[in-house]
This record gives structure tokens, sequence and C-alpha cells, in this order.
């Protein structure tokens, strides 16, 4: 048996072996797998918790929850549902599959086709841009006659940035502006807000006091130093008119940037916000059939975030992630750029696959739903090993405890990486600190 051979038999018997493990490790009251015929569709925009509908042509999935428990934590019960994918990048095979065209839950998992729709609609480096302009001047005495303009879509626009444009401002000399604060419709202030409701948003930062005049201080200074700009007017919403001079811009970071803050903390208004961007779940849908190939059956989406009742197959996961990876390889970028690296980045993978000489070396996105389909819990990306390079998986769970089924995925890839002659930690320096430290004013 020459070498060759003795790697793909080792590699097989491993497929093999995992595959066989995942199948009779079931309570002992049945079995965890449904056969493939079996799958859950859900109705389209479905409230969270919605019944599973009979499929003509198809048996329906036993819905009722038996949550036995386990010692080990990593055993399923009987009502739960299970579907793996795993795919070696070298050479593009298949080494773990089971139920991969079942329809699951995918939860947060989501994020990442909206990630992809973003990177291919702008490109990894396009930058949101905020303007600040005025239609007034401004008198020697600090008072800018006139109405003061902010502009644009920058969804991490926040207190933060709010103050740091008052410190540009007094750096202008302006310490008032006598006329309106005026935004436009698409501005927003920390994500929950945009418009109106942004600019009051944006008024309160800027000057504290403008309701209670009799409150500001005499030194015209918050607490923490930053200068206040008193503003005499109210806000209101409109574009700033073509003859309005600029005084200041923030250039976002990159896009590439914004998305690895969403995806490691798996932020769902982050990602509800680029998806009525781009054109909502609908859009996204189309996206995945038209642009990435996913079976038109294998896909259904209420939701860009994975909030509520969505639908996909983890072989349509799988798709997605392959797509994902070549787009980012067309930029010079990998996985690390954008998905959390667990044990290393701080968010929902910080505390997972972070033992010594395993930290680094899976990096992912996670999903959670305790509640929506009788438990949901996700896992998929990229994980890497010592002997046969890197794999990419995924491990859709539902209808069950979600610790349980998170302690399942852990003991799954930790002994694959085991069987393969261990994890190996993939080259990554950390950015979300980097980030969130930088001033992207000028």
């Amino acid at each position: 048996m020459t070498d060759r051979t003795r790697k793909w038999a080792r590699l097989a018997l491993t497929a093999a072996l995992l595959c066989i493990t995942a199948f009779l490790s079931t309570d002992a009251q049945g079995r965890a797998f449904r056969p493939h015929h079996r799958s859950v569709i859900a109705r389209p925009h479905a409230a969270v918790g919605a019944n599973i509908r009979r499929v003509p042509g198809r048996h329906t999935l036993r819905v009722t929850r038996r949550d036995t428990r386990s010692d080990t934590g990593s055993t399923l019960a009987s009502s739960s549902l299970e579907g793996i994918m795993v795919v070696q990048e070298s050479t593009g095979n298949v080494v773990v599959s089971n139920n991969t065209t079942s329809l699951f839950n995918p939860a947060s998992n989501v994020k990442v086709p909206t990630a992809l729709w973003a990177v291919r609609t702008w490109g990894p480096d396009y930058r949101f841009t905020t303007e600040v302009s005025t239609d007034g001047t401004i008198n020697a005495d600090g008072a800018l006659h006139g109405n003061l303009y902010v502009s644009g879509r920058y969804m991490l626009f926040g207190e933060k940035q709010g103050r740091q444009l008052a410190r540009l401002l007094a750096r202008m000399g302006i310490t008032s502006v006598k006329g309106n604060l005026i935004v436009s419709p698409e501005f927003s202030m920390d994500l929950h807000s945009t418009g109106a409701a942004a600019g009051e948003k944006l008024m309160a930062t800027l000057d504290p006091h403008h309701k209670t005049p009799g409150l500001r201080s005499e030194s015209g200074l918050l607490p923490d130093g930053t200068p206040e700009v008193a503003i005499k007017g109210s806000v209101k919403v409109d574009a700033p008119p073509a003859t309005a001079a600029l005084l200041a811009t923030h250039n976002a970071p990159p896009l590439k940037d914004i998305l690895k803050i969403m995806l490691c903390h798996s932020d769902n208004n982050m990602a509800e916000r680029f998806g009525a961007m781009l054109g909502g779940p609908a859009a996204l849908r189309t996206f995945l059939i038209e642009s990435i190939g996913i079976d038109a059956s294998e896909v259904q989406l209420a939701s860009t975030s994975g909030l509520f009742v969505n639908r996909l197959s983890p072989q349509a996961m799988m798709k997605i992630l392959q797509a994902f990876e070549a787009e980012l390889k067309a930029h010079q970028l990998s996985f690390t750029d954008l998905l959390a690296v667990a044990g290393v980045d701080d968010g929902t993978l910080r505390g997972r696959f972070s033992a010594v000489g395993q930290a680094g070396s899976v990096v992912g996105k996670t999903g959670t739903l305790p509640e929506t389909d009788l438990g949901v819990s996700t896992l998929s990306g990229q994980f890497n090993t010592n002997s046969e390079g890197t794999f990419l998986f995924v491990i859709f769970h539902m209808h069950g405890d979600v610790h349980r089924f998170r302690a399942r995925q852990n003991s799954f890839v930790t002994g694959f990486q085991k069987a393969h002659s261990g994890a190996r930690p993939f080259v990554y320096t950390p950015i979300l600190r980097r980030i969130e430290g930088e001033n992207f004013w000028n």
C-alpha cells in the first residue's frame, strides 16, 4: 500500500467512524436522525415558534420535545434533529455527510450569506461616508449663522462619533448653531434609530442641554471635556442643498471591518440594516438562488439576521461558505478577516475551542435560538488540522437544548481535529480592538 493510499484510507475510515458515532449517539429511547426523505418546511414570514406544516408527498417531522439528560452533555434527545457536512478544502471531497439536504433553521448563520451579499455588492474596502455641511457662515464669536447638515448611512455612527464631531466643530471655532440640525432620512444613530429620531440623539450628544439652556456649564464643556455646541433650532429631516459648504467628513472603517464586528458579535440590528440597504430577505433569497446556485427548495428566508423562522439545508450552507471563501480570496482575504476566530476574537466564539493549542484553529459563525423551533443551535465555518489541512464544516441542530447542542458541536470538531494529528491555529492578528480605537473623521 502506497503512502497516498494509506493517507486516503485513514481519511475515509475517520469519516466513517464519525458518521457512525453521530448516528449511534442517541438516548435510550431512539435515534437522533430522521430518514433523508423527511424535511422541515416553515411558512414564509412565520412568527417565532411557528408550527411545522405538512408538505405534499413528504412525511412531516415529529416536533414533540423529549429532552433527555446525559452526563456527557452531548447526547441528543430522540426528537432532536442534526445535519452535518464536512468538506476537505484541498480536494473538495465530502468526508462527512448526514441529512445534508434536509431543511433546518440556520439561526444566525443567515448572517454569513448577508455578509457575502454585501461584499459582492460593494466590495470589502467600501466605506460609508457621513458628511457635515452648512448653508451659513461662521462669525468671529463662534456662532454658525445657518443650518448644520449631517448626511450619511453609516450604521455604527453613535455617541462616540457625535462627541468627536463636537470636538471637531470646536477646533473650527464653532460653539453655537443659530439654525437647525438637519439630518438625512437614512442617517442612523446607535443602530436603533434613523431620520428624526437619530437626529434627536445627535442633538442630545452635541448639545445635551438644548432643551434647558440654564443648565449649560459656564466652561462650555461636558464633564469629560467634550465641548458643547449650542443649537438654537430644532431637528429636521432633509438632504443638504447642493450649495452647502462641506465642514467635515467621516469615512467609516472599510466594509470588511464592519462585517467582522457584525459576525463576531452576531449583531442582529447590523444584519437587518444591511438587509434593508440591499433589498430584504426576499432579495437575499433571490441572490442565493441566482448568483450562488442554491436550489430554491433548500432556502426560505424571513430575515437577513437569522431571527424568526428561516430554512436552509446544510448542503446549501456549504455552497454559501465555498462561494464566500472564493469571493474573499479574489480580494486577497480569508475567513479570518471577517468571521470570528474561536478562542481569540471577542464575541460568540470567544470561549469556545479556546484550549491551549486549539485556540485560533476554528473560524466560524454561531447561531442560537433557544425557543424558536423548540431550540436551535448552529455552527459553520472552517477548522484547521495538523495532518490534513483545512476543512469547511456545517453543523445544524434543531429541536432540543441549545447547551447540549453546543457541547456536541464542540466535541465533534475537537474529535475531528484530534483524529488528524490535532488542531493547527491559523496565522491571524486580531483586528477588533484596532477598529474600535481609530478616529475616522477628516
